[in-house]
Parts: structure tokens; C-alpha cells; sequence
């Protein structure tokens, strides 16, 4: 509570004897006592706080999530409804006759005609009629279809039709294989972050993080700190100037870090001589792993920040 400023003159007692006091002197004697005041109610760890910037460096998904049995299933009756409630595509008047792209369609529409999801005698929800046509077209493009592989492949301009289609990459990396933590070419399908080991030995497993300088904000301290410790190496964005969590240790109260969340779309880490002493090993790892690396306590303090998936 502040003292209020008093009249230009006041009478007050000391000991028995009463004193005059000016304007100025009663205004020196308030902000006295206000400093006292603020100097006692403050508390300590408020008064000697360490502020940190941490960084949250993350690798998005680079392919789908693997699908469930019952997603894939719900996919595949969204194609079947798809195609038996379209349009007819004029074949015809768009595909030339005979060539490569002819014979893939005709052969895509067997192949999806072989598909019904809908017993006939119970009426389903399609059309019956519609049924009985596509049986008809299936029959009349499965005898197209034979006749060309009998006939052999086709040559049109000078190539042969069965042109060497695209070859699928697998979904399991090699560094899925040799379990490298270090790659960004693991878990495709899941978000990874960069965690890293302090050369001073202070602690396990942590988000990047370092000390915020005078006069610096969070998000300048954070880029700093990440070049010094990890290398320019990079491409990185940070989402935006604010922090998106915070995390104090039990341990020291007096040290907050303040997260601020960042993306990189290409590069490595690759920490140079000067940073070497800073950070002494890093990980590519995902929330679960993240779990399983840190202190109960810290990992109490960051999962709220991490992507499920």
C-alpha cells in the first residue's frame, strides 16, 4: 500500500514536541517509505529471475498417417459410391482408341465393376437396373481388355504401351530400419522434434534452450541460441513472436523458459567447433520417444505443446 502525498504543510508529533513539515520533505519521506515498502513485499525469485528462450523445433509429417482397417475400408465404399453415382465419362470423345491411356481406363473400370457393396436381392441402395448395366459394361470391357493382352502390347509412336509405371517407395525408411535418431528420414508419419544434451552435463535430454541477453526478445534470443548451438545449417520458421508454454524446474525456481515454436523445412543439424560446446548430441524423436528420454518433471511441463500424431 502507497503512502499518500500529504498537504503542502503538516503538524505532527515527535516525541513531545510538535514539528511543521514542508512539501518537499513530506514528499521525500513517501518515496522512502514506498521503496521500503516495494523492497519488502517483492519476492526474491521475482526480483533475481533467470528468463530463458526455448525453442520447439519440429518436422511435420511428410506422407498420410497409416490408415486403420476400418479407415481403409470407409475409403474404399466412398470410391465404390463415387463411381456407381457419377456421370458416364465420354470415353470416346476424350481417349484415342487404342492408345495407352484407352487400355489403363478400360482396365481401371474392370476393376472397379468387380466391387459392390450392396446384396441385389435386398435392394441395397443402388439402382438395380444400374447394377445390371454395369455387369453388362464389365463383361463388354473385360473382353476389350483380353483381346489387347492377347494381341500383345501396342506399339504408338514407336513406344511400347506398357510403359514402366511409377514405382511406390516403401513407407519404412532405412533409418526406420538401423533405428537412426539422428535422420529426418524416420516416421514419416509422425512429427518429430529436435531435442539435444548439453556439453556442461547439466541435466538430460532437453528442448534447445539458452539465456535471454539484455535487451533482447525472446524470439531474437531463440534464433541466436539455435544458430550458436546447433549451426545455420537450416531453414527454419518461426510460427510467430510469442512463446506458446513455459517451464519452471522445482529445482530452481529462479529460471523460467519461455517456448517459442518453430518449423524447418530443409537442412541438418550441424554443429560447428564453437558449438560443440554448447551441445554435445541431438535426436530426431517423437512424442512418445520424447516421453521416454526426458525427466518426468520436464516432460510434465512440454507434452502440452506436442502433436499427437
Amino acid at each position: 500500500m502507497l503512502i499518500p502525498r500529504l498537504h503542502s504543510t503538516t503538524t505532527t508529533i515527535v516525541g513531545k514536541r510538535f514539528v511543521t513539515l514542508t512539501s518537499s520533505s513530506v514528499a521525500a519521506a513517501t518515496a522512502a517509505a514506498n521503496r521500503q515498502l516495494l523492497h519488502t513485499t517483492t519476492p526474491k525469485f521475482l526480483q533475481k529471475a533467470k528468463i530463458s528462450a526455448g525453442i520447439l523445433l519440429q518436422r511435420d509429417p511428410i506422407i498420410t498417417p497409416t490408415q486403420t482397417p476400418f479407415e481403409k475400408e470407409f475409403s474404399k465404399y466412398q470410391d465404390f459410391l463415387r463411381y456407381q453415382t457419377a456421370d458416364p465419362f465420354p470415353q470416346d470423345f476424350y481417349i484415342k482408341k487404342g492408345s495407352t491411356l484407352d487400355k489403363q481406363w478400360k482396365q481401371r473400370d474392370v476393376e472397379q465393376q468387380k466391387v459392390w457393396y450392396f446384396d441385389a436381392k435386398l435392394g441395397g441402395g443402388v439402382d438395380s437396373k444400374k447394377g445390371a448395366a454395369g455387369k453388362k459394361l464389365n463383361k463388354s470391357s473385360q473382353a476389350v481388355v483380353e483381346e489387347e493382352e492377347e494381341g500383345g502390347a501396342a506399339i504408338i509412336d514407336g513406344n511400347s504401351s506398357n510403359e514402366a509405371e511409377v514405382a511406390l517407395q516403401p513407407r519404412i525408411t532405412e533409418a526406420d530400419k538401423k533405428g537412426d535418431q539422428k535422420s529426418l528420414e524416420r516416421k514419416l508419419d509422425r512429427t518429430l522434434y529436435l531435442l539435444v544434451k548439453d556439453s556442461n552435463g547439466n541435466g538430460g535430454w532437453k528442448l534447445p534452450q539458452g539465456l535471454v541477453a539484455q535487451d533482447e526478445v525472446l524470439k531474437t534470443a531463440a534464433e541466436r541460441h539455435l544458430a550458436e548451438s546447433v549451426g545455420t545449417n537450416m531453414d527454419i520458421w518461426f510460427v510467430g513472436n510469442g512463446p506458446i508454454g513455459h517451464h519452471i524446474s522445482s529445482a530452481s525456481i529462479n529460471e523460467k523458459v519461455f517456448f517459442m515454436k518453430a518449423h524447418i523445412f530443409s537442412g541438418q543439424v550441424k554443429p560447428s567447433k564453437e558449438s560443440s560446446s554448447i551441445v554435445k548430441d541431438f535426436v530426431w524423436v517423437t512424442r512418445e520417444e520424447i516421453e521416454s528420454l526426458v525427466e518426468p518433471e520436464y516432460w510434465a511441463g512440454i507434452k502440452d505443446m506436442l502433436s499427437s500424431q
